[in-house]
C-alpha cells in the first residue's frame, strides 16, 4: 500500500520518505482512506559557495478520485467539487498530519479556511 509518509530533517538534511499515490486503484472499499492520498513535492535548492542543498520543501496534498482516477489538489479542489468536498478536506488534513509542517516544510495551501 502506498501512503503518505513523513517529511523530516535528519542530520540537517530534509528527507521525503514517501509521496503516497499519484494514481491509485485502491478505494475505501478495500483499503484505508489514506490510500487515495498523495503529495507533489516542490523543492527549493540553494546553491552557494558551500554547495547545493535543499533548503525548503513545499508540498501539494493530492487526492485520487474514483472511479475516474482524476488527481485533485486536496487543499483547493474542495471549493469547486462539492460532491467530494468532505473527502478532499479529510485528505488534506491526513496528508498534513503525516507529512508535517514547520519553518522549512510547508503544505500548499498552508491552511484550510
Amino acid at each position: 500500500m502506498h501512503i503518505v509518509q513523513p517529511i523530516r530533517i535528519i542530520n540537517g538534511k530534509l528527507v521525503v520518505f514517501g509521496e503516497g499515490n499519484l494514481i491509485s486503484n485502491q478505494t475505501s472499499a478495500c483499503c484505508p482512506a489514506a490510500s487515495q492520498d498523495g503529495m507533489i513535492v516542490l523543492l527549493t535548492i540553494t546553491v552557494d559557495s558551500r554547495g547545493a542543498r535543499v533548503t525548503v520543501i513545499r508540498y501539494v496534498p493530492i487526492w485520487v478520485r474514483h472511479p475516474d482516477y482524476v488527481v485533485l489538489p486536496a487543499g483547493t479542489a474542495w471549493r469547486t467539487d462539492p460532491a467530494d468536498a468532505a473527502a478532499l478536506r479529510a485528505s488534506y488534513e491526513r496528508t498534513v498530519a503525516v507529512a508535517g509542517r514547520g519553518p522549512r516544510i510547508q503544505p500548499i495551501p498552508a491552511r484550510l479556511p
